[in-house]
Protein backbone atom coordinates (compact mmCIF):
# COMPACT_ATOMS: atom_id res chain seq x y z
CA UNK A 1 0.00 0.00 0.00
CA UNK A 2 1.14 3.50 -0.82
CA UNK A 3 -0.42 6.75 0.36
CA UNK A 4 -0.99 9.13 -2.56
CA UNK A 5 -2.44 12.56 -3.12
CA UNK A 6 -5.91 12.46 -4.66
CA UNK A 7 -5.69 15.28 -7.21
CA UNK A 8 -9.46 15.68 -7.51
CA UNK A 9 -9.98 15.95 -3.75
CA UNK A 10 -7.12 18.43 -3.39
CA UNK A 11 -8.32 20.56 -6.29
CA UNK A 12 -11.90 20.55 -4.95
CA UNK A 13 -10.70 21.76 -1.54
CA UNK A 14 -8.49 24.39 -3.18
CA UNK A 15 -11.45 25.71 -5.19
CA UNK A 16 -13.67 25.99 -2.10
CA UNK A 17 -10.92 28.03 -0.42
CA UNK A 18 -10.53 30.33 -3.45
CA UNK A 19 -7.16 28.96 -4.54
CA UNK A 20 -7.08 28.65 -8.32
CA UNK A 21 -3.66 27.17 -9.03
CA UNK A 22 -0.74 25.21 -7.65
CA UNK A 23 1.33 28.38 -7.92
CA UNK A 24 -1.06 30.22 -5.63
CA UNK A 25 -1.13 27.26 -3.23
CA UNK A 26 2.68 27.17 -3.14
CA UNK A 27 2.87 30.90 -2.43
CA UNK A 28 0.23 30.72 0.31
CA UNK A 29 1.96 27.74 1.95
CA UNK A 30 5.51 29.03 1.62
CA UNK A 31 6.52 26.03 -0.49
CA UNK A 32 8.83 26.34 -3.48
CA UNK A 33 6.63 26.13 -6.59
CA UNK A 34 8.98 23.77 -8.47
CA UNK A 35 9.08 21.38 -5.53
CA UNK A 36 5.29 21.46 -5.23
CA UNK A 37 4.85 20.75 -8.96
CA UNK A 38 7.22 17.78 -8.88
CA UNK A 39 5.51 16.36 -5.80
CA UNK A 40 2.09 16.89 -7.41
CA UNK A 41 3.17 14.97 -10.53
CA UNK A 42 4.54 12.12 -8.39
CA UNK A 43 1.40 12.21 -6.21
CA UNK A 44 3.76 12.07 -3.26
CA UNK A 45 4.48 14.95 -0.87
CA UNK A 46 6.82 15.17 2.08
CA UNK A 47 5.19 15.19 5.51
CA UNK A 48 6.14 18.83 5.88
CA UNK A 49 4.43 19.80 2.61
CA UNK A 50 1.31 17.83 3.55
CA UNK A 51 1.17 19.62 6.89
CA UNK A 52 1.65 23.07 5.33
CA UNK A 53 -1.02 22.38 2.70
CA UNK A 54 -3.53 21.10 5.25
CA UNK A 55 -2.90 24.13 7.47
CA UNK A 56 -3.42 26.53 4.54
CA UNK A 57 -6.58 24.76 3.38
CA UNK A 58 -8.01 24.38 6.88
CA UNK A 59 -8.50 20.64 6.55
CA UNK A 60 -6.82 17.42 7.60
CA UNK A 61 -4.29 15.55 5.48
CA UNK A 62 -6.79 12.68 5.28
CA UNK A 63 -9.13 14.96 3.34
CA UNK A 64 -6.90 14.85 0.24
CA UNK A 65 -4.89 11.63 0.41
CA UNK A 66 -5.89 8.11 -0.57
CA UNK A 67 -4.48 4.63 -0.15
CA UNK A 68 -3.29 2.87 -3.30
CA UNK A 69 -3.43 -0.84 -2.50
CA UNK A 70 -1.84 -1.86 -5.83
CA UNK A 71 1.61 -0.53 -4.94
Amino acid sequence: MKIEIDHKKLEDIMRTKGIDSLKQLAENCGINYDILCKAYQRKSFSKECLWLISEELGCTINDFVTANWDK
